[in-house]
């Protein structure tokens, strides 16, 4: 009987041993890292940024295997400016699952409220939204919700981001990042709240993401190359003016195209992008193509509103003359243009 004890006693320690040996490996997993852990609150009011330093330090710094930090779900974290900056020891995942809320504070020095600087291998993602509250700051021309700045393979998947101070997504001296599936909102009246920024940087893809804000939904600065933009639905471009401009051998001086194919192997179908209230006034100067007006807009998703205002438009060969192609516009003409444009009444 007291044999048969001991091997109950010794059995019973052995299972205790082997699930409290399974409970660690799956509650202390090292390659994540929780920002809770290091003492966020994420109750949206106190300022978590400390919190967020050491373990973006932990994380990229001193992880020697790939790395996870980790924002969980169903928190609101209050943060100042952030450097999230590199090098970084190995691959790093930022899994924002919580939302991140800006402080109301002004950053002389920084470029932007969450920036990522310098980091070979990254990944952004997740259902999370971050909250610049840019109302506060719309008169100001503050910072940029998300800067990426210097980084290479790099992406930014599944995000939410709202009421930027200024631009929301912002990519600067950057090779091969890949943008998608993001939600970016902002007032129509929001200025310069820009959905995604690209300057200085090379193969850029953004795909499958839905942007509505104040301003460019997509825009592209000096130094750009191999940038992709894919799946971004239709909009609308309007209230564009074009004033006192002298052309010199242009190919095409003025030009709008629904129908634009680059490579000849697109569709049949036309841009769902709609062209309202267009003014071109004072445009003057030479063609080197034999249209020099073209207004080739859609049948489904007519240009309206299209205006010329004092337009001289000539040949750039000797003894060449122009003229213009016009179909499905809608507007007026006013002073004298040259060449006519028979689709606009006078």
């Amino acid at each position: 009987m007291a044999g048969q004890s001991v091997i109950v006693i010794s059995l019973f320690v052995l299972l205790l041993l082997a699930s409290s040996s399974a409970a660690t490996e799956v509650l202390a997993d090292p390659s994540i890292y929780n920002v809770l852990d290091f003492g966020a609150k994420g109750d949206g009011n106190t300022n978590d940024t400390l919190a967020f330093v050491k373990a973006w330090s932990a994380a990229c710094h001193n992880s020697k295997t790939p790395s996870t930090l980790l924002i969980p779900a169903g928190k609101t974290f209050l943060l100042s400016h952030i450097n999230f900056e590199g090098p970084c020891n190995n691959f790093i995942y930022v899994m924002v699952e919580g939302n991140l809320k800006r402080t109301n504070e002004i950053w002389p020095e920084a470029s932007g409220w969450l920036l990522f600087i310098q980091i070979k291998g990254i990944k952004i993602s997740g259902s999370g939204e971050l909250d610049g509250q840019g109302a506060n700051w719309w008169s100001c021309n503050e910072k940029n919700n998300l800067h990426m700045l210097g980084c290479t393979d790099a992406q930014i998947l599944g995000l939410r981001s709202i009421n930027s101070p200024m631009m929301h997504i912002s990519v600067g001296n950057s090779e091969r990042v890949n943008i998608s599936d993001i939600t970016i909102i902002a007032p129509e009246n929001s200025p310069n709240t820009d959905g995604i920024h690209v300057q200085e940087s090379r193969f850029v893809d953004i795909r499958n993401s839905i942007i509505g804000t104040g301003d460019d939904c997509v825009s592209l600065s000096e130094g750009d190359e191999n940038i992709f933009v894919n799946n971004g639905g239709s909009g609308f471009a309007k209230n564009i003016s074009f004033v006192n401009i002298i052309m010199n051998d242009v190919l095409n001086p003025i030009i709008i195209d629904q129908y634009y194919c680059p490579d000849s192997f697109c569709d049949a179908s036309s841009s769902g992008v709609e062209v309202i209230d267009v003014k071109y006034i004072g445009v003057t100067g030479t063609s080197s193509s034999e249209v020099a007006i073209a207004l080739n807009c859609s049948q489904s998703v007519p240009c309206s509103g299209i205006v010329m205002d004092t337009v001289n438009l000539s040949s750039a060969n000797k003894g060449g003359k122009v003229q213009s192609y016009c179909i499905s516009a809608n507007g007026y003409t006013k002073n004298q243009v040259t060449p006519a444009v028979s689709c606009l009444t006078q």
